[in-house]
C-alpha cells in the first residue's frame, strides 16, 4: 500500500518555488564573464558577494545551495516515508558514483570530477570528495562497500576483475537502482512509479543508441535493465536489430509516443548530450504538467474525505486544509464537529465560482478569521 504522501507533496511544491524558472537561467547563460556570473549568483542567493569568481568557487557554492535542499527534502520525509522518497535520493547518488567511475577511468583531476554531483543524506560532499579523489573505479567501489552504500555489493564482481570494464560496472549500478526502485516506488504511489519507468526507459533508450551497431546477439542480455515502462525486453532486442541509428531514433519516437518522453526523440538532435537535455526538459514538462492537474489529495466521498484528513492530522506540520465545499458537506457531522474543536488542521470548506452574492464571499472570510483568532469580527 502506498504511503500518505500528501503534506510532503504540498510541501515539495513549496520548495519548487524557489528554484530558478528557465528566464532566469537562460539570463545566467548569457553572463559574459565568471566576475559577471558571480554576481547574478550572487544577487540570486547562491554565492556569496565575496566568493572569489573561479570555476570551482562557483561550482561548490550551487552544490551547497543544491544540497541544502535536499536536505530538506529529506527532513521533510521523516522516518515512516523515508523508504518511498529514497528512489529520488538513490536515483542522485547513482547519478553521482557514475559520474565519478568514469572520472577515475579517464583519470581526471579529482575536482572536475566534482562537477553537476548534488550531496544527498546518503553520500554528503565530503564522501563525493572521497570517492571522487579515488584513483581507480575499482578503489571507488571499494570506499562504497566500507560505507555500506547499498549501490557498493551490486558492483563487486564487476570491481573485482584484473581489468575492471567501466561498462560493466555501469550496467551493474543501473540494474541494481532499477530493482531498488522499482520495488520502492509503490511505497510512493502512481507518479513515482511512472517517474522510475521513465527513468529505466532511457537507460535502455542510451543503450540502444550507443549499441545497435555492434550487431552482437549477447548484447541485448549484457546491456538491457528491466523494469521500465515503454521499452520491455522484446522491444529493446527489435531495437537492436535495425540498421541505422536514425531507424533507432525512429523506432524510439514510434515506442514512446503515448509517453512523457514522446518528444525526445525527433529529427535533428545528434548528439547524446542534446538528447539527455531534451529528456530532461521532458521529464519536467511531465512534472509541472502532473503538479497543475493532481490535487494534494483525492477523496470520492465525505467519508473518504474524512480518512485523507485523519491522515493529514497524523502527518507532521500539517496546518491549513482547503477541502471543496459540497464534499465537506458530505463529511459526517460527528467527524466535521470534532474538525471544528481540533487545533490542527485547520480544515475550510472552500466553495466554487458560484457565490450568488457578495455577503457569501464575506461570510467565508469571518468565519476563517474566527477559527484563527477565536472570536467573530466585522468586515468593514
Amino acid at each position: 500500500m502506498a504511503k500518505y504522501l500528501g503534506d510532503l507533496n504540498a510541501r515539495a511544491r513549496g520548495l519548487h518555488t524557489h528554484l530558478l524558472p528557465p528566464s532566469e537561467l537562460e539570463r545566467l547563460a548569457r553572463a559574459t564573464s565568471l566576475p559577471a556570473l558571480q554576481r547574478e549568483l550572487s544577487s540570486l542567493g547562491f554565492v556569496r558577494s565575496d566568493a572569489p569568481s573561479t570555476p570551482a568557487s562557483l561550482e561548490k557554492s550551487i552544490r551547497h545551495h543544491a544540497a541544502s535542499q535536499m536536505r530538506v527534502l529529506d527532513r521533510w520525509c521523516g522516518e515512516r516515508r523515508r523508504l518511498a522518497l529514497s528512489v529520488l535520493f538513490e536515483d542522485e547518488d547513482r547519478r553521482s558514483i557514475q559520474s565519478i567511475l568514469r572520472g577515475a577511468e579517464q583519470g581526471v583531476a579529482s575536482e572536475a570530477r566534482m562537477a553537476g554531483l548534488v550531496p544527498t543524506a546518503s553520500l554528503s560532499e565530503r564522501a563525493l570528495f572521497t570517492l571522487a579523489s579515488q584513483p581507480t573505479p575499482a578503489d571507488v567501489v571499494r570506499m562504497l562497500l566500507l560505507w555500506n552504500h547499498p549501490f557498493g555489493p551490486p558492483l563487486v564482481e564487476a570491481a573485482s576483475r584484473a581489468h575492471p570494464s567501466l561498462f560493466e560496472l555501469e550496467v551493474a549500478l543501473q540494474r541494481a537502482f532499477a530493482r531498488r526502485a522499482s520495488t520502492r516506488a509503490r511505497e510512493g504511489g502512481a507518479q513515482l512509479i511512472e517517474y522510475v519507468g521513465q527513468v529505466i526507459d532511457l537507460m535502455n533508450a542510451w543503450s540502444a543508441l550507443l549499441h545497435f551497431a555492434e550487431r552482437d546477439p549477447k548484447i541485448v542480455e549484457l546491456t538491457f535493465v528491466e523494469g521500465g515502462q515503454w521499452l520491455t525486453r522484446p522491444v529493446f532486442e527489435k531495437l537492436m536489430g535495425v540498421a541505422t541509428r536514425e531507424d533507432v531514433e525512429k523506432q524510439l519516437a514510434r515506442e514512446l509516443r503515448t509517453s512523457a518522453l514522446a518528444h525526445v526523440f525527433r529529427p535533428g538532435l545528434d548528439e547524446i548530450a542534446e538528447l539527455e537535455n531534451a529528456a530532461l526538459r521532458a521529464q519536467i514538462a511531465w512534472q509541472n504538467r502532473s503538479m497543475r492537474i493532481e490535487p494534494v489529495f483525492e477523496a470520492t466521498s465525505g467519508a473518504d474525505a474524512a480518512l485523507q484528513i485523519e491522515h493529514l492530522a497524523e502527518s507532521d506540520g500539517a496546518g491549513i486544509v482547503l477541502i471543496d465545499e459540497p464534499l465537506y458537506r458530505d463529511i459526517p457531522e460527528e467527524v466535521r464537529r470534532g474538525l471544528q474543536r481540533s487545533a490542527l488542521p485547520v480544515v475550510i470548506p472552500v466553495p466554487g465560482p458560484d457565490w450568488t452574492s457578495e455577503a457569501s464571499a464575506h461570510e467565508y472570510i469571518v468565519e476563517i478569521l474566527r477559527r484563527a483568532i477565536g472570536y467573530r469580527v466585522r468586515l468593514q
